[in-house]
C-alpha cells in the first residue's frame, strides 16, 4: 500500500526555467537539470535534492553485500595474483580453496544474485542444505559452477583495470599480447580421464585386454575412448568429481591467460614473452618516431637478453630509419666500429645484469664484474655461463632464424654466413656472434630485405600454438604447400585445424601418434580433390577427423549424446542405409554449398514451415519470419554445432537424416504426448537463469520461465540449421499432428520462442553498443575485438 503526498505551493508557484532555441548537447542538459536541483531549492530556501543518475553500462553480478565482501577479499587477490608460481585449486593451499567455501558460506547456492541473503540464520540454512535427487544435483552443479566462474573473473578484471589505468601504454602494448585463435574451451571428461596420468594405464591394459592393439590403427581413438567411457562409468563419484574438478582448473588456467592476453596484460610465460618480442618490432618503432616527432631526440634502443644457452641475444632500434634511408641516420650503418663498441659494452651490461639478478645474495667483486661472464668462477656464487668456443657461428635473421630474430654475441674470430641474411638497422637483429659475452663484433652489410618479423602477420587469421609447431616441424616444401592452404582461412577453420593437431599431440602422449598428419580441410583446399578410403567410401581418417573433431574438443558431454541412443522414430519405421547416403550424397552435392545461394537452406527451411500457410495464424508465422531475419543477420552461415541433443524428439535425427526432405512424415500418432516432449526439450535448452524463479527455486512444469533482459543466453544463441530451426520444426509437427487446432499450450511455446529470439536480438544489440562506446572512449580497444 503506497500514500501520495500533494505537491509544496511554493514549489508550483516557482517560475519555469527559462528555455533556449539553441539544441543542447546530453551532458549540458543533464548540468543544468542538476543545477536547478541542486542549486536552486523552493521558495522556502531548502534544497531539492537532484535524483540519481543510473550509471551506464553492464551494472555487474554482484552488489551491496555481495560486493562488499569481494572488496574484502580484492588486497589477498592481489598477492596471489602478483605470484609466478599459483597452486592448484583443490590443493588446499589455492587462494580460491579459501575464498569460495566462504563466499557460498555466507551466499548459498540456492539464493538468487539478485536478492540479499536473510539475516535469519535458519532460513540461510535451508538454502544451503545439500542437493537433493539427480535433478537437483545437476542444478547444484550448475548453479556453483556459474557462480564460482562469476566470481573468480570478477577478480580478474578488477587487477587487469588497476594494471590497465597505472599502465599509459597499455593501449600500445596489446600488440604485443593478441591471443592466438578463439577461447580455449573445456576439456571433455573422458578424453580428460583417460590421458589422465592417474588412470591411463588403467585404459591402456583394458584397451589390451580387448584385444583392440591388434585393430586398425586408425580405429584406436575411437576404441580408446569407448574403453576409457566404460571404465569411467564404473568410477566412484569421487574420481568422477576429482576429474571435473581438474578439468575444470585447467581450461580455468588457460581462459585466464587468454583473458590476459585479450586485454594486453604482460605475462611471465617464456612462450608468450617469445610471441611477444617476435611482434615487437612494429609496436618499438611506433613508439620511437612518435617520441622522435614529439622531443626531437635522436634515438636509438639497444635491446638484450640472456638465452637458454647462456648467451646474450641482442637487438636494436633506431628511430626514423628504415632499409631504404642513408647509412648516416641509422646507427648500426653509420660508423661500424662506433656500433660494435656499443654493442660490446652493452652485451657486458646484460651479462652483469644477469648474474646479479639470478644470484642477488651473491657477492660481486668488481675483478668479477670486469671478466666475461662466460669465465665467472663458481666461487664467488654467480652462475656460470657456458661457454662453447667452438659455437661461434653467426645467428643473422633468416627463414631459418629462430622467431625472436635477435642476434647472438660471436667472437670475431669467425667469419659472417654470406648467405645467412640481414643484419642491424630497425627492428633488425644483431649480428655479433656467441662465445663470449665482450669480445670484438664482426659487422656484415647485406641488402637483402628482412624477412616478417611475424611470420603470420598476413594470415586472414592467426594459427594456434599446435598448429605453428606442426608447420615448423616440416620440411620446407612441405610448409610451404601447407601454408598455402592455411594461409586464407577464417579463424573458425583454422581453429578446426588446430584442434586436430591438439588431439594428435594427445594421441602421441597415449601412445598412439599416427604415421602422418592428418590435416583436415587443408588438404583439400591445397589439391582440390578428395581424399578416400581404401574401399572408396568414407575413409577412416574423415570419420577420425569427426570424432576429433567433436568428442575431443567439445564441453557438455551430456548435452550431446549421440542421437542412435534417442530411441526409434514413432511409426518411421527403419532407416534404409541405402536411402540414406542418397540424401547425404544429394546434401553434399546440392544447394547451400560453396559457389550457390548460402540461404538456400534457410530459404528452403521457411518454405516448409509456411507450408500450411494461414491455418496457424499471424503468430506462427511471425515466429517463422522473426527465425528468418536472425539467420539472415547472421549471414546464413551453417554452423556445425547443435542444440543439445538430450531429451529431443527422435523424429528430428531422422529427418536431418534424410536431408532435412518437406515430404518427410514424422509419424505422430499422439499429439498431447508429442508437444508434452517438445515443451520439455524446449525448456531444457533454455539457460539456467529462465528455469529458476525468484528466490533460486525450479519453475514447475509448463513454458512460463523467467524473461528478464540483458542476461547471457549461451548455447540459445546458436545459429544455423542446427539450431533453432529444429524447434520450430518440432512445433510445426506439433501443430499439423493435433489437425492444425494445437490449443493453448502450442501456443505458448510459440509465444515463448518468439520472446527469446526478440530478447536475444535486444540483448546483442545491447552488447553491440556497449562495445562501440568503450571503442568510442578508447580507439584503441577496437584493434583487439
Amino acid at each position: 500500500m503506497s500514500s501520495t503526498t500533494s505537491p509544496d505551493p511554493a514549489l508550483e508557484s516557482m517560475p519555469p526555467a527559462e528555455t533556449s532555441t539553441k539544441k543542447k548537447t546530453r551532458k549540458s542538459r543533464s548540468k543544468n537539470t542538476s543545477g536547478r536541483a541542486g542549486a536552486g531549492g523552493d521558495a522556502d530556501g531548502d534544497e531539492i535534492e537532484a535524483a540519481p543518475v543510473a550509471k551506464r553500462g553492464n551494472p555487474g553480478n554482484f552488489h551491496r553485500a555481495r560486493l562488499e565482501f569481494l572488496l574484502t577479499k580484492l588486497p589477498a587477490y592481489r598477492e596471489y595474483a602478483a605470484k609466478k608460481t599459483k597452486r592448484r585449486r583443490g590443493s588446499g593451499k589455492s587462494f580460491w580453496d579459501t575464498l569460495l567455501p566462504e563466499y557460498f558460506e555466507k551466499f548459498p547456492w540456492r539464493l538468487d544474485l539478485k536478492t540479499e541473503p536473510p539475516a535469519d540464520a535458519e532460513e540461510l540454512a535451508k538454502l544451503a542444505a545439500p542437493a537433493e535427487g539427480e535433478e537437483e544435483e545437476k542444478l547444484f552443479v550448475s548453479t556453483t559452477d556459474d557462480i564460482e566462474n562469476k566470481v573468480i573473473w570478477w577478480f580478474a578484471r578488477q587487477v587487469q583495470a588497476e594494471t590497465k589505468k597505472q599502465n599509459p601504454f597499455a593501449p600500445m602494448m596489446k600488440g604485443l599480447r593478441k591471443p592466438d585463435g578463439s577461447r580455449p574451451r573445456r576439456r571433455a571428461d573422458i578424453p580428460f580421464y583417460m590421458s589422465h596420468p592417474d588412470f591411463k594405464d588403467k585404459v591402456d591394459a583394458e584397451f589390451e585386454r580387448r584385444g583392440f592393439n591388434e585393430r586398425d590403427r586408425d580405429e584406436h581413438l575411437a576404441l580408446r575412448i569407448k574403453v576409457a567411457k566404460s571404465l569411467w562409468l564404473k568410477e566412484p563419484a569421487e574420481v568422477w568429481e576429482r576429474i571435473k574438478s581438474e578439468a575444470r582448473d585447467e581450461h580455468e588456467e588457460e581462459m585466464i591467460a587468454y583473458r590476459d592476453a585479450v586485454e594486453g596484460l604482460p605475462s611471465a610465460d617464456p612462450a608468450a614473452q617469445k610471441e611477444a618480442r617476435a611482434k615487437a618490432t612494429p609496436v618499438v618503432n611506433m613508439f620511437l618516431d612518435a617520441l622522435q616527432a614529439y622531443t626531437g631526440y635522436t634515438l636509438v634502443l639497444f635491446a638484450g637478453r640472456m638465452d637458454e644457452a647462456k648467451n646474450v641475444r641482442l637487438t636494436s632500434w633506431t628511430a626514423g630509419a628504415t632499409a631504404e634511408s642513408s647509412p648516416e641516420l641509422d646507427f648500426s650503418r653509420a660508423n661500424k666500429a662506433e656500433y660494435d663498441g656499443a654493442i660490446e659494452r652493452f652485451s657486458r651490461f646484460v651479462g652483469r645484469a644477469y648474474l646479479a639478478s639470478n644470484a642477488p645474495s651473491a657477492p660481486v667483486d668488481a675483478d668479477s664484474a670486469s671478466r666475461t661472464p662466460g669465465s665467472a668462477s663458481p666461487s664467488v656464487g654467480v652462475v656460470p655461463l657456458a661457454v662453447t668456443p667452438s659455437d661461434t657461428e653467426a645467428v643473422v635473421p633468416s627463414a631459418s632464424t629462430s622467431p625472436d630474430n635477435e642476434g647472438v654475441v660471436r667472437s670475431a674470430s669467425t667469419p659472417p654466413d654470406a648467405e645467412s641474411g640481414p643484419i642491424c638497422g630497425e627492428g633488425e637483429a644483431i649480428n655479433t656472434g656467441a662465445s663470449t659475452l665482450d669480445k670484438e663484433v664482426t659487422h656484415m652489410d647485406n641488402n637483402e630485405p628482412d624477412p616478417p618479423r611475424d611470420p603470420y602477420a598476413s594470415w586472414n587469421a592467426r594459427p594456434g600454438e599446435f598448429l605453428r609447431a606442426a608447420l615448423e616441424a616440416m620440411p620446407s616444401s612441405e610448409r610451404r604447400q601447407r601454408t598455402r592452404a592455411l594461409w586464407v582461412m577464417s579463424q573458425y577453420e583454422l581453429d578446426r585445424e588446430q584442434n586436430i593437431m591438439r588431439n594428435r599431440a594427445t594421441l602421441a602422449s597415449l601412445g598412439l601418434g599416427p604415421g602422418g598428419v592428418t590435416w583436415g580441410g587443408a588438404d583439400k583446399a591445397a589439391t582440390g580433390t578428395k581424399r578416400k578410403g581404401a574401399s572408396g567410401g568414407t575413409s577412416n581418417a574423415k570419420r577420425k577427423r569427426q570424432m576429433e573433431g567433436d568428442e575431443w574438443s567439445r564441453e557438455d558431454d551430456d548435452d550431446n549424446e549421440n542421437d542412435e541412443e534417442e530411441g526409434d522414430v514413432e511409426g518411421s519405421g527403419s532407416v534404409d542405409p541405402r536411402a540414406t547416403r542418397a540424401a547425404t550424397k544429394r546434401g553434399a552435392t546440392g544447394k547451400g554449398q560453396e559457389g550457390d545461394d548460402v540461404a538456400q537452406w534457410a530459404e528452403d527451411a521457411k518454405a516448409q514451415l509456411l507450408g500450411g500457410g494461414a491455418a496457424l495464424g499471424n503468430s506462427w508465422s511471425e515466429l517463422v519470419e522473426a527465425w528468418f531475419s536472425r539467420e539472415e543477420a547472421a549471414d546464413f552461415k551453417k554452423l556445425p554445432a547443435a542444440l543439445p541433443t538430450k531429451g529431443r524428439p527422435a523424429q528430428i535425427s531422422a529427418w536431418v537424416g534424410r536431408a532435412r526432405a518437406a515430404k518427410y512424415d514424422p509419424g505422430i500418432k499422439d499429439a498431447v504426448a508429442f508437444g508434452t516432449q517438445v515443451e520439455a526439450w524446449w525448456r531444457s535448452i533454455n539457460p539456467l537463469w529462465r528455469r529458476l524463479g525468484k528466490n533460486g527455486e525450479i519453475i514447475g512444469d509448463g513454458v512460463v520461465m523467467t524473461r528478464t533482459e540483458g542476461e547471457d543466453w549461451g548455447k540459445m544463441a546458436k545459429t544455423g540449421p542446427n539450431a533453432l530451426l529444429n524447434v520450430l520444426k518440432c512445433l510445426q509437427w506439433w501443430a499439423e499432428a493435433a489437425k492444425h487446432a494445437p490449443g493453448e499450450r502450442w501456443e505458448a511455446v510459440v509465444e515463448d520462442v518468439g520472446w527469446a529470439l526478440e530478447a536475444m536480438e535486444r540483448s546483442e544489440a545491447a552488447m553491440a553498443r556497449e562495445e562501440q562506446e568503450e571503442i568510442d572512449a578508447d580507439p584503441d580497444a577496437g584493434e583487439d575485438a
